[in-house]
């Protein structure tokens, strides 16, 4: 089962449901005020070994290269958007139930959904 750090722009309320049931999440506002920048967010995930979920997909795909650009090692995996899509709610609670099922790696893996 992946433990994921799910970005503030998702419901509180989905990651709250899904904790109930067992699964490792943590969202951005349970950790810090909203607002924090996405640099925050990813170190702070990376610290915690977790798997960001987001749909600001630029910014983190960005901080993800500039990681291992920087030689700062692997990074703990990134679930995102395709790029032009924006996700309903239903598909991010269906997608978010997916990868927290998902027991495979997600070192340096950029998931696209």
């Amino acid at each position: 089962m992946a433990a994921l750090y799910v970005d503030e722009g998702i419901s509180r309320q989905l990651v709250i449901d899904l904790v109930a049931q067992g699964f490792v999440i943590v969202h951005a506002l349970d950790l810090g005020p909203k607002g924090r920048h996405d640099t925050v967010l990813f170190r702070e995930a990376q610290q915690r070994q977790t798997t960001i979920f987001t749909l600001n997909r630029a910014d983190f795909l960005f901080l993800a290269t500039a990681w291992q650009e920087w030689g700062l090692g692997n990074y703990f995996g990134i679930i995102t958007p395709k790029p032009g899509k924006q996700p309903t709610p239903i598909v991010i609670a269906q997608t978010l139930l997916q990868y927290c099922r998902d027991t495979s790696s997600f070192i340096n893996r950029i998931e696209l959904f």
